[in-house]
């Protein structure tokens, strides 16, 4: 992860982007797999001083099992809850989240919006990635983030990263394919 990260904030950089690498095990400690304790104040400087932090899926250390694996959801969410942002984005290989695997059927249909609503139906049609995912796939992305919208007021958006200029729009609030994450 260590490797696709340099390679991602290198390509970042290259674009004039300010991108500044955090690694998990840097600021976070786990117990019994979740993130209980960290210093996020150097993201804090990071982001006053116009850079844009990049976290990962993380070895750390772990109070009870030595060491644990922090998915970049769980980063996500630890540091939501300290840091309370306006908008909360996770980036998929899809447009959002669907009532199908977009990539196994053709006839899925995108869910626009997920809140307290259609949540449990939502994650009842939910399930784990096609590709190996460590995390738990779309289910888990939904539930994490629902909780991260919840705790801090944020809004939540699911999109496909790996199409060029989707993070921009969202962050200027631009027209892309997305589904929106919020607490009602």
């Amino acid at each position: 992860m260590r490797e696709i990260n340099g390679l991602f904030i290198d390509i970042g950089n290259s674009l004039g982007l300010p991108l500044f690498p955090f690694s998990a095990s840097s600021f976070a400690v786990a117990e019994n797999r979740h993130l209980v304790h960290g210093d996020v104040s150097s993201i804090e400087l990071a982001l006053k001083k116009g850079f844009i932090p990049v976290v990962y899926g993380d070895v750390v250390t772990d109070k009870k099992q030595g060491v644990s694996i922090a998915s970049t959801e769980m980063i996500f969410e630890f540091l939501s809850s300290k840091l309370k942002p306006s908008k909360i984005i996770l980036g998929t290989d899809v447009d959002g989240v669907f009532n199908k695997n977009p990539t196994l059927s053709k006839d899925a249909k995108l869910i626009p919006i997920v809140g307290k609503n259609n949540l449990n139906y939502v994650l009842h049609g939910s399930t784990g990635s096609i590709h190996v995912d460590v995390s738990g796939g779309m289910k888990t992305k939904i539930t994490m983030l629902y909780r991260m919208v919840k705790n801090t007021g944020a809004t939540g958006y699911i999109i496909n990263a790996n199409k060029p200029g989707n993070i921009s729009k969202i962050l200027k609030g631009e027209k892309a394919k997305y589904t929106l994450i919020k607490q009602s």
